[in-house]
C-alpha cells in the first residue's frame, strides 16, 4: 500500500546523494554558460567563404536552369511556327468557302432577278448553292468551273426565308434561276451528297440559255 506523503514525513539524504545533486546541477550550469559564451563568438566570426563543392554545385545549377530556359523557347518557338501553318491552312479553306459571293435572305430576290449581259441582249442564268456548315465538306466544289452563269452561295442559317419559300430540304442543294424563275433543282440525297455532277450542272445552264434564244 502507497505511503502518502506530508509535511510530517521525513525523508534522509546521505551524504552521497547530496553530494550526485550538487555536482549535476553544477555540470548544467556550466554547460549553460559554455553555449552562452560559443554562442557569442560565433556572431562576431565572418561569414565563412564559399566551399569549391557548393561553388560548383550552385554552377550547375544555374548552367542547368539556363539550359532548360533555353529548351523553353525553342519549344515555344516551335510552336508558334505549327500555329502559323495551321493559321494558313485556315485562311485556305475559308478562302475555298468563301472564294465566291453569298447572299442573304436581304438581297436575295434582287440576286436572282440580276440582269447581265450574255450575247444578244440575254440575261445569264444564275445558280444558288443552299450550304450549311454542318456539311461545308460536301459543298459543291467545282462551281467556278460553270461556264455562262452567275453563281451564288447562300448559308440557310441566314436564308431561312427563301430556304422555306423553295422547299429546301438537303444541304447542298443548287438551284437554277432565270430572272428570278425557279428552272432547275439538284438536290442531296440522305447521305448530305449532291449527287449531280459538273457536267450535269453545265449541261442544264446550257439548255435553259439556249431556250432563252427563242
Amino acid at each position: 500500500m502507497a505511503t502518502e506523503l506530508s509535511e510530517k514525513t521525513k525523508i534522509t539524504l546521505d551524504l552521497k546523494t547530496i553530494g550526485i545533486v550538487v555536482g549535476g546541477a553544477i555540470s548544467i550550469a556550466s554547460l549553460y554558460f559554455i553555449m552562452q559564451a560559443d554562442i557569442a563568438l560565433a556572431k562576431t566570426l565572418p561569414v565563412p567563404p564559399i566551399s569549391k563543392i557548393e561553388y560548383d554545385l550552385k554552377d550547375e545549377l544555374i548552367r542547368q536552369t539556363i539550359m532548360d530556359t533555353q529548351d523553353d523557347v525553342e519549344e515555344i518557338k516551335e510552336n508558334s511556327i505549327i500555329m502559323r501553318y495551321l493559321n494558313l491552312i485556315l485562311l485556305l479553306i475559308c478562302f475555298n468557302s468563301y472564294g465566291q459571293d453569298w447572299i442573304t435572305d436581304k438581297d436575295f430576290d434582287n440576286k436572282i432577278n440580276e440582269r447581265q449581259a450574255f450575247g444578244d441582249d440575254q440575261t445569264l442564268p444564275v445558280v444558288v448553292e443552299f450550304w450549311a456548315s454542318f456539311n461545308d465538306v460536301n459543298k459543291f466544289e467545282d462551281w467556278s468551273k460553270l461556264k455562262n452563269v452567275i453563281y451564288y452561295r447562300a448559308d440557310i442559317s441566314q436564308c431561312l426565308t427563301a430556304k422555306k419559300k423553295y422547299r429546301v430540304r438537303m444541304v447542298p442543294t443548287l438551284i437554277v434561276f432565270k430572272e428570278g424563275i425557279k428552272e432547275k433543282m439538284f438536290k442531296a440525297g440522305l447521305d448530305l451528297m449532291l449527287p449531280a455532277s459538273l457536267s450535269e450542272i453545265q449541261e442544264t445552264i446550257n439548255e435553259i440559255n439556249t431556250a432563252s434564244k427563242f
